[in-house]
């Protein structure tokens, strides 16, 4: 699995959860990256 799909993966169990709800604002890319340790290309491209 590679470290954008891990972001992608951890906010949808996020959104399932309930943790993130319709109108919520998601994490920055800077805030993925940190909380990751990747680079802010790789958060964006798990934002996507």
């Amino acid at each position: 699995m590679t470290l954008y799909e891990k972001i992608y993966r951890h906010l949808l169990d996020e959104i399932k959860a309930g943790k993130l709800k319709l109108g919520d604002r998601m994490p920055s890319e800077s805030d993925l990256s940190t909380q990751f340790g990747v680079s802010r290309i790789t958060s964006k491209k798990g934002l996507r």
